[in-house]
């Protein structure tokens, strides 16, 4: 069996001294931010990730993709997968909903492919809406 290495490389937020620690439950990351550079502890700080590959194979590692970060509305969230073709794959309004690499409704999990991906997200501080593009590999 064929074994594949993906290395994502994601901007840390690293601020510093007296920190702050911030886990995302479904991830092996864990932020740490400091407040030295006029953040106060009761702000929200807004950051927004999106991995560019998965590999949904079952083996407990990268299975599910989705975003994760801090500081945005959790009801103004919005993610859509479509295929090459430019079918909707996913959809879904639910920020603790990732996806597994299968069609909409549970059909037999896609082969190897590069999808395109659209996230609808709105700043909880400053109510700033983002939609993000971009592509996805999915890796058998």
């Amino acid at each position: 069996m064929k074994r594949h290495l993906i290395i994502l490389v994601l901007p840390v937020i690293l601020l510093s001294c007296e920190k702050e620690e911030v886990a995302d439950p479904d991830s092996r990351i864990t932020w740490y931010m400091d407040y030295r550079l006029g953040c106060n502890p009761g702000d929200t700080l807004y950051t927004f990730f999106m991995p560019n590959a998965f590999t949904p194979n079952s083996d407990g590692i990268n299975d599910l993709f989705g975003p994760f970060g801090v500081g945005w509305k959790s009801d103004t969230y919005n993610l859509s997968i479509h295929d090459r073709n430019g079918s909707l794959v996913f959809q879904t309004d639910n920020p603790a909903q990732k996806w597994d690499g299968r069609m909409s409704g549970g059909s037999p999990v896609i082969m190897t492919g590069i999808f395109q991906c659209t996230v609808e997200v709105e700043e909880c501080v400053t109510g700033k809406h983002h939609t993000y593009q971009g592509h996805i590999t999915l890796v058998r």
